[in-house]
């Protein structure tokens, strides 16, 4: 994560405006969703977070000229508390470099054959759908070599294959 957030300017200190930090915010966990650093912009409609309660803004981070959309909401104050959440829109970037990096990560133990179909450089897809791409490994099955489909979608902490399950060992 560390060298994701090295194209991110420093993180705003705790006195700087509640907006700058929330954009800062979004713009990391875009970073993390594509998986790879990527030059990234942030904004809220009206150019401000509004803190009333169950007020939503609606803000976009632009990675690499794709256009990811965000949203925040406070909750009504519990207390000294002004809690609030900080949502994806519905939409993520998939990057190729992360699917076939990732997916190289995960498998390489389960398979030494592994392949995935063209994936764009950059796409804006469904958060946490079915994308469509697929991801293949080599399996074995009562001795008969087979391939086996993995889909591809993107969370919040980016590629996720076959629905989060995890690859099974040959």
């Amino acid at each position: 994560m560390k060298t994701l957030l090295g194209a991110l300017p420093p993180e705003p200190t705790d006195d700087a405006a509640f907006t700058e930090r929330v954009l800062w915010t979004m713009r990391k966990h875009t970073v993390a969703m594509a998986g790879i650093p990527g030059k990234t912009s942030a904004r809220c409609e009206g150019d401000k977070v509004s803190e009333e309660p169950g007020v939503t803004t609606r803000c976009t981070v632009t990675y690499n000229g794709v256009k990811v959309p965000w949203s925040i909401r406070f909750d009504e104050p519990a207390g000294d508390l002004r809690p609030y959440e900080i949502k994806n829109a519905g939409q993520a970037a998939l990057t190729a470099k992360s699917v076939y990096g990732e997916f190289w990560k995960k498998y390489n133990g389960v398979s030494k054959h592994l392949r995935c179909g063209k994936v764009p450089d950059l796409e804006l897809v469904a958060y946490g759908q079915d994308t469509g791409y697929r991801c293949q490994y080599a399996s074995s099955v009562d001795g008969k070599a087979q391939w086996v489909n993995v889909p591809v979608s993107v969370g919040e902490h980016g590629v996720i294959f076959d629905n989060g399950l995890s690859p099974e060992s040959p």
